[in-house]
């Protein structure tokens, strides 16, 4: 779990019968809680720009059927400031190259609907070509979040398989 936070994504997993066998936040406090929530995961308290560091740490785990990413949001959120030059903007890239590199069964991404059309769609065509020339699929969709949480917000879902990889189920 790239971008852990606290560890909600992982629950979503264990609920879908996935191990989460470890979680990467570069915030202390996030991991804190990521730690009481998932106790036998593994935690890590890293930058997921140091991708190289984490592909040593991460590659331990050898072969995994699954690594969900949850950048941050803000630089791409209606709430946020939409700075161009945010820095967290090319965490995603850097985040999705270590995934295609440990070589899952599936990637999946979650953000606000924004991710899509910042600076004219540039980064997410940048985002989808990444696991496109790794051999994944990429299907994408838009949907409210009250269907799990109670709270109504919009948030985009990319699910990446590879190819000849499918199905791979993922309860949805």
């Amino acid at each position: 779990d790239l971008f852990c936070g606290g560890g909600g994504a992982g629950f979503g997993w264990e609920a879908a019968d996935f191990d989460v066998v470890a979680g990467v936040d570069f915030n202390r406090e996030a991991l804190d809680c990521f730690i009481a929530n998932h106790p036998h995961a593994k935690p890590l308290l890293e930058d997921i720009a140091d991708i190289d560091r984490l592909y040593e740490l991460l590659a331990v785990f050898g072969t995994v059927d699954l690594i969900h990413l949850s950048p941050p949001c803000q630089p791409f959120s209606p709430a946020g400031l939409r700075d161009p030059n945010d820095p967290r903007i090319g965490l995603m890239e850097l985040a999705l190259k270590l995934a295609v590199r440990l070589a899952p069964r599936a990637i999946t991404l979650e953000n606000v609907p924004g991710v899509r059309t910042h600076d004219n769609g540039k980064l997410w065509r940048s985002c989808t070509a990444i696991l496109n020339e790794a051999g994944y699929v990429v299907l994408v969709a838009n949907v409210n979040a009250a269907h799990f949480v109670p709270q109504h917000r919009l948030r985009t879902y990319a699910v990446a398989t590879r190819k000849g990889d499918l199905p791979l189920d993922l309860g949805l």
